[in-house]
C-alpha cells in the first residue's frame, strides 16, 4: 500500500467518523488538514518523518497524483504538480490553498470503501492437498449414452422425474 493510499484511506475513515454523508461532498483543502486528517494524529498512521513530508503528501494528493480527487480550481492541480515537479518542492504552497474544494473520486472511494488488500483471499496455488482429493464413490466425469428418459439435463444437476403414482 502506497503512502497516498494510506492518506486517502485516512481520509475517507476521518469523513465516515464525522458523517458519512460527507464523503460524496466537496470540502476545503484546510478542513482535511486541520480536522479530517490533521498531520499530529496521522503522522505514524501514514509513516511520516516531518510535518514537510505531511505538506508533500498533501500536495502530493492535490496534484492529481493517483487520481484521488477531483481539485476545484484546476488551476491547483496543475500549479501543485508544478511545484512538486521542481528541484526542491516548497510544502509551504499547501498554506495558500485552504480554500480549495477537494472531492473524493468516485472509483478511489469505491476501493476504499471496499475491503482492504489484507481480506483479499484467493485458493492457494499448488495445495498438495487440494490435488490429492478425488471425486466421491459412484461420481466420475465420464458422459454416459444410456441416460435413463427420466432424467432431465439442465446443465447442472440432472433431476429425475417419476412418473406419477411410482411412489
Amino acid at each position: 500500500m502506497s503512502d497516498l493510499d494510506r492518506l486517502f484511506r485516512r481520509l475517507v475513515d476521518g469523513l465516515i467518523a464525522i458523517d458519512p454523508a460527507r464523503l460524496h461532498r466537496p470540502l476545503t483543502v484546510a478542513e482535511l488538514v486541520r480536522s479530517i486528517v490533521p498531520y499530529r494524529t496521522s503522522r505514524a498512521a501514514l509513516g511520516l518523518d516531518s510535518s514537510e513530508d505531511y505538506d508533500l503528501l498533501i500536495l502530493r494528493l492535490l496534484s492529481g497524483e493517483g487520481a484521488y480527487v477531483e481539485v476545484r480550481p484546476v488551476e491547483v492541480a496543475a500549479r501543485a504538480a508544478a511545484e512538486l515537479g521542481g528541484a526542491n518542492p516548497d510544502p509551504a504552497l499547501l498554506r495558500q490553498f485552504g480554500g480549495v474544494e477537494v472531492t473524493l473520486a468516485t472509483a478511489r472511494l469505491a476501493q476504499a470503501l471496499g475491503p482492504g488488500p489484507e481480506a483479499a483471499w484467493a485458493p492457494p496455488e499448488g495445495d498438495p492437498a487440494l490435488e490429492a482429493r478425488e471425486a466421491p464413490e459412484g461420481l466420475d466425469d465420464e458422459i454416459h449414452d444410456d441416460v435413463d428418459a427420466g432424467v432431465i439435463e439442465t446443465g447442472r444437476v440432472p433431476w429425475v422425474v417419476e412418473p406419477i403414482g411410482a411412489r
